[in-house]
């Protein structure tokens, strides 16, 4: 055989073993040659109209200092490329055949990194700029790996002598790519070239000249030195297998310390082409998700483990991307109460952690129940959120609900103030948590990112989803299952009963056990009055220690003292005990706060009465047991279980809890001719020579040890018992400009001139002990005014039909009305609008007119009507009754007048 067929039979060969064992998309032919790619930046990736291009557009080119930037091999047009979420910039940029019209390789593309490195060859980074050194800029990893899973077809190669063979190889590798590091401090804009020489070790070549230029070698990757070895990685096989790529060992920490000189800084750059300074990348390394490939109109997301655009810093893990970081330092979810019951009153908190007000517009919490799944939630309003301020999102308006009613952000400014609570919310339908399922909940500060760990400001829940490769904490890329994982149960934070809170703000904490506690009611705070505390877990809207035990900053031991947000104040005063002097008697102490409520657990009530013949009244003290005082609400401290419509969570039964303490008998707690009640703070262990006195009432005087009447109380009617009311400063008052932040503080206890006996013509919104009383215990007198009626008039139709009209001057709070109709002003009064509460508008400070129609009315009959207000917090109150054939006052005034009502919550 000739010398010249023994030639072409070797080349063959090779290329014939080549071919059937290592190639992904060309063939051997490429490797007979060098090849040199210049590394460009496209100005844009181009599109199906603009395939037929055959030159690239070259605008200047810029690796960030301290960056890292991917290269790959990505056709760029919308059926096959590559969609980065990380600094990318594709080789190819156009969609030339492999073989040129005359037959000749196209030299012009990357070739296949599989086949290349399996062959053994050097791949050496060049630059034409002198003044670029080298390492300024390196390769620091490489995704070398083809999708075996891809179908073989073949192509026809010309060599020597024209002659043509058919060779299989594997099509559309488009997921290799090279990563490369500035080492340097400044943006590097110059020429880059990769020079691939097959078959050829060149280790550490400091010049080269190719085609008559001169390039400097700033970085070289050979595996051929001592021999040829394997590049750590291994290929994929879509959709299960996942491509693994290998990385260089650097040292960042150690290039980028700007103390040490740069001779030594480079020592944190391993040689390129030693096998040790090439690792794979483990399965726990970060996983970039958005490296992808367009078939047609489709995304296909393929296994990565591997870290385009990101730092190794061992072989152990990958530090995490800054912009994957939850620092949980802005705004953090606070608080979750998930609602099991039928009810469905989800509601999630969120907190101002930082030092400065954030806008929440653009700001966005969505859910995660599996993986591919992250849901857009609620959607923010633009609301600047201040420092440590709190806002409720709750998925219902409270008034539908058993949550106090406060100030919806959503609001006019101008009527913010006048609910008489502070606490912010913003209703969102949308948000309704899964019961029956685990999940994620994600706060970002852009709207826009679903699906990427991107904008995480901070997260919580238990729901950890594995996509079987890098991370089992989707969309978090590469987080393994959490260690420490608070124990929400099976149904991430569902229940009826409990809420979680958040104790602690950490970094990538929102899962931890050390970050959340379970929370069952506390005393009712967050919810409306009459609330089963059983079903009123957490705080909504409140601190999550927003009841406090003892009070702050105050100055001095004047009674008159506030503490941080407010003061608690002996408010109402039942000292009559009425015909034969069993009645019930009853002490109202108040807050003022509007953000705080007060357990009274540890606090002093000191009880003394004029001395009598029998020694029947108390003179002792006691010290309370667990009592919380809800903010702008009142606690009744009674002598014994009697007849009320007050709520259980607003009554403290002295009987029951302190009878051996006091020797009280159940009717014999306060002498009706003078007594004196002092509260005081002892709380504080610490503070035992310093108690703080709260409130001083009464009229007994001690002087020399002796106790004397020092005024006279008022006249008791003994056929209708009135209380004793507190006067304040000055009641709460509204007009356009809302209400102020708290009441003014209350007049001198000590002093006849600070009270005044409830009035005979005010309206009694509760009673304790009998119906007729006129007192309102629970609820403080001069707090602000719901509605104010103008007029209330039922008027009879030609037809029969009772028209009923009346105008309201202002609203406050009001949900709105309930019409009542009897034939005997005495007897019992019955609700005729049977489908539901009569809409109020809210707050309004201006008139406005209602009518309904009573179409059941018996012609011939006379009735009387009755008109109530609904608070939002589902409290009625009796407004006016009126006749129907004329007035019963011959002015044609109502029956009933109302004066300064108390709000009731």
């Amino acid at each position: 055989m000739s010398s010249r067929k023994w030639t072409f039979f070797l080349k063959i060969l090779a290329v014939i073993f080549a071919t059937v064992f290592y190639f992904t998309e060309a063939t051997v032919a490429q490797f007979h040659q060098q090849r040199l790619i210049r590394l460009l930046e496209p100005k844009e990736l181009l599109g199906a109209a603009d395939v037929r291009r055959e030159e690239p557009i070259e605008i200047e080119q810029q690796i960030p200092a301290r960056s890292l930037v991917v290269y790959g091999r990505g056709k760029t047009n919308t059926d096959v490329g590559i969609v980065p979420s990380v600094d990318y910039r594709p080789i190819l940029y156009s969609r030339e055949p492999q073989l040129k019209e005359n037959g000749e390789l196209n030299l012009d593309r990357m070739p296949d990194l599989e086949t290349f490195f399996q062959l053994g060859g050097t791949v050496e980074l060049l630059t034409t700029d002198t003044t670029l050194e080298k390492y300024d800029i390196v390769m620091s990893e490489l995704m070398w790996g083809i999708d075996t899973g891809l179908r073989d077809t073949t192509v026809s190669i010309t060599i020597d002598d024209g002659q043509k063979i058919y060779l299989p190889y594997l099509v559309s590798q488009e997921v290799q790519w090279i990563e490369f590091y500035n080492t340097t401090t400044e943006n590097i804009t110059s020429d880059l070239y990769l020079l691939f020489t097959p078959f050829v070790s060149y280790p550490d070549r400091e010049t080269v000249r190719f085609e008559g230029g001169s390039y400097t070698v700033l970085d070289t990757l050979n595996n051929l030195l001592f021999g040829r070895w394997e590049l750590p990685g291994k290929s994929g096989r879509r959709p299960t297998t996942a491509f693994v790529s290998t990385y260089r060992n650097i040292d960042y920490d150690l290039v980028e310390n700007e103390n040490l000189s740069r001779e030594t800084q480079l020592t944190g750059i391993p040689f390129g082409s030693y096998e040790d300074s090439w690792k794979e990348t483990p399965d726990e390394g970060r996983r970039n998700t958005e490296l992808r490939i367009i078939q047609g109109t489709r995304l296909v997301t393929l296994p990565y483990i591997a870290t385009p655009g990101m730092r190794h810093v061992s072989e152990l893990y990958v530090k995490p991307l800054k912009s994957s970081d939850v620092d949980s330092d802005l705004v953090v979810i606070n608080e979750v109460y998930n609602d099991t019951s039928r009810d469905n009153v989800d509601w999630i908190e969120l907190k101002n952690v930082s030092l400065r007000a954030i806008n929440l517009e653009e700001w966005e919490l969505s859910i995660v129940t599996a993986v591919g799944e992250d849901i857009d939630l609620v959607d923010l309003p633009a609301y600047n959120l201040e420092r440590n301020e709190i806002l409720l999102v709750v998925n219902k308006h409270p008034n539908l609900t058993n949550l106090a009613d406060g100030i919806n952000i959503e609001d006019s400014e101008k009527y913010r103030r006048l609910t008489g609570l502070s606490h912010k919310y913003f209703v969102s339908e949308d948000l309704d948590l899964p019961e029956n399922k685990t999940f994620l909940l994600l706060l970002r500060s852009k709207n826009d990112k679903n699906g990427k760990d991107e904008a995480i400001e901070d997260y919580a829940g238990n729901g950890f989803f594995s996509d079987d490769f890098t991370t089992q904490f989707w969309p978090r890329l590469a987080q393994p299952t959490p260690t420490n994982v608070a124990d929400f149960g099976d149904n991430s934070f569902a229940s009826r009963r409990q809420a979680w809170a958040r104790i602690r703000y950490k970094e990538n904490d929102g899962h931890h056990e050390n970050a959340w506690q379970i929370v069952e009611a506390q005393g009712g705070i967050g919810y409306a009055s009459r609330v089963d505390l059983d079903y009123a877990p957490g705080t909504p809207g409140y601190e999550n220690d927003g009841i406090k035990t003892q009070l702050e900053n105050k100055i001095s031991s004047k009674p008159d003292t506030e503490y941080d947000d407010g003061e608690i104040s002996i408010s109402e005063i039942m000292y009559d005990p009425g015909p034969n002097r069993a009645g019930v008697q009853w002490i109202e102490l108040y807050n003022s706060s509007l953000t705080q409520a007060i357990n009274l657990k540890g606090w002093e009530l000191a009880i003394r009465n004029l001395d009598d013949e029998t020694g029947t009244y108390v003179n002792s003290s006691f010290e309370f047991k667990d009592a919380v005082i809800l903010p702008n609400q009142a606690l009744l401290l009674v002598s014994k279980v009697a007849l009320t419509d007050v709520p259980d969570n607003r009554i403290y039964n002295l009987y029951r809890n302190h009878r051996r303490e006091l020797g009280l008998r159940p009717a014999f707690l306060l002498n009706p001719t003078a007594f004196y009640l002092k509260l005081t703070d002892k709380a504080d262990p610490e503070r035992r020579d310093d108690d703080i006195i709260v409130d001083e009432v009464g009229n007994l005087k001690v002087e020399a040890g002796i106790r004397t009447k020092g005024w006279d109380l008022p006249l008791v009617n003994p056929k209708k018992r009135r209380s004793f009311v507190r006067l304040y400063g000055a009641p709460f008052k509204w007009d356009s400009r809302g209400l102020g932040d708290k009441s003014r503080p209350p007049n001198q206890g000590m002093a006849l001139t600070g009270w005044r006996l409830f009035s005979l013509s005010g309206l009694s919104l509760s009673f304790y002990g009998h119906r007729d009383d006129l007192a309102s215990p629970g609820y403080r007198m001069g707090g602000p005014v719901p509605v104010v009626l103008a007029n209330f008039r039922p008027v009879r139709m030609e037809t029969g039909e009772v028209l009923i009209k009346w105008k309201i001057e202002s609203e406050l709070n009001n949900a709105g009305f309930n019409i009542l109709r009897s034939e005997n002003p005495e007897g019992e009064f019955k609700v005729i609008n049977i489908k539901g509460i009569i809409p109020g508008r809210g707050t309004s400070s201006e008139i406005h007119n209602y009518f309904y129609t009573d179409t059941t009315a018996k012609s011939n009959v006379v009735y009387y009507y009755r008109i109530e207000g609904v608070c939002f917090d589902g409290v009625r109150q009796m407004l006016a009754t009126v006749r129907l054939k004329g007035d019963i006052s011959p002015t044609g005034k109502l029956i009933k007048g109302w004066g300064h009502l108390k709000t009731p919550r």
